[in-house]
């Protein structure tokens, strides 16, 4: 299984994560079950072999058409749209107005 968000995200910023060590591909971290293979992927992120790289342009124009494709087709699922979408948030406190943690309750 894929991540979910990843090929949006290579479609919209043209980078990649190269070196991934899991051999299914790039996955959740709630994916990887022992604690060997997370170990593995934290020392190929430390020492570099796992990293973000940018795709050449004729590279990201491939994925964009192919992404565009799977959406057209329906395997990308969409996010509905919020029903309160462009609405403030409307918080209970401002944080100015809340209560000091610190001071003395009488």
């Amino acid at each position: 299984m894929r991540y979910i968000g990843y090929d949006a995200l290579v479609v919209q910023y043209g980078i990649h994560l190269a070196g991934f060590t899991e051999p299914s591909g790039i996955c959740s971290i709630e994916k990887i079950n022992t604690a060997s293979q997370l170990q593995w992927l934290c020392m190929a992120l430390n020492n570099g072999t796992c990293h973000w790289e940018q795709l050449m342009p004729e590279d990201w124009e491939a994925r964009k058409a192919a992404y565009e494709a799977r959406v057209a087709a329906g395997e990308v699922g969409q996010c509905t749209p919020c029903k309160d979408k462009g609405v403030p948030c409307v918080r209970s406190q401002h944080v100015s107005e809340m209560a000091d943690p610190y001071t003395k309750l009488s």
